[in-house]
């Protein structure tokens, strides 16, 4: 459930998200807060690893936000460690306004990020920072993010694993007990 709404929402920054004059902007990096995206603590994302950053006036107005490239991001091999050794992985894709925030005006973001998969429904290594608040700029001046922790990359809704595997479990023990039932006749 929780992949197909965030799908729905980067859907809806694709269809809703153009830049127009008065908005604020940001610059779409992680560079400039040092936090990384990692595969497993010390260990960057690989190369491929997809991003999307979503803005907006709150969380539940938030939208993909767009570059001229588009909406979804990869970070590139120059982006592995690109801090260093174990660093992270890293993005800089450019600026971007953000929907309905006047510069000058607070905005609220989150990343999202996932490998294996060319759209986020589909992957199964997911991850998100944490929810955001802070000031934009202008067109002219754009505010770097200042995401608050780095971006580990999980499998994804672990929970859907499990029913599937506690159901499998199930159906193999009622089948195992139907044929006993059966002998007994």
């Amino acid at each position: 459930m929780k992949a197909i709404l965030r799908t729905v929402w980067i859907i809806a920054g694709l269809a809703g998200n153009a830049q127009l004059s008065g908005q604020g902007t940001v610059f779409l990096n992680n560079y400039d807060s040092g936090m990384g995206v990692y595969w497993s603590p010390g260990v960057a994302a690989p190369a491929g690893t997809r991003i999307v950053v979503e803005g907006g006036r709150s969380p539940p107005h938030m939208a993909a936000l767009q570059v001229s490239t588009g909406f979804v991001f990869t970070i590139t091999a120059q982006g592995v460690d690109a801090r260093g050794p174990g660093s992270g992985s890293y993005f800089d894709v450019g600026s971007a306004a953000v929907p309905d925030v006047p510069p000058g005006g607070t905005a609220f973001f989150e990343v999202v990020a996932w490998w294996g998969s060319s759209n986020y429904g589909g992957t199964p290594y997911e991850g998100t920072s944490l929810v955001w608040s802070q000031p934009v700029g202008t067109a002219d001046s754009p505010v770097p993010l200042n995401i608050p922790n780095p971006i580990y990359l999980t499998i994804s809704e672990p929970g859907s694993m499990s029913l599937l595997v506690v159901g499998a479990l199930v159906v193999a023990w009622r089948v195992r007990n139907r044929c006993r039932i059966c002998r007994l006749e």
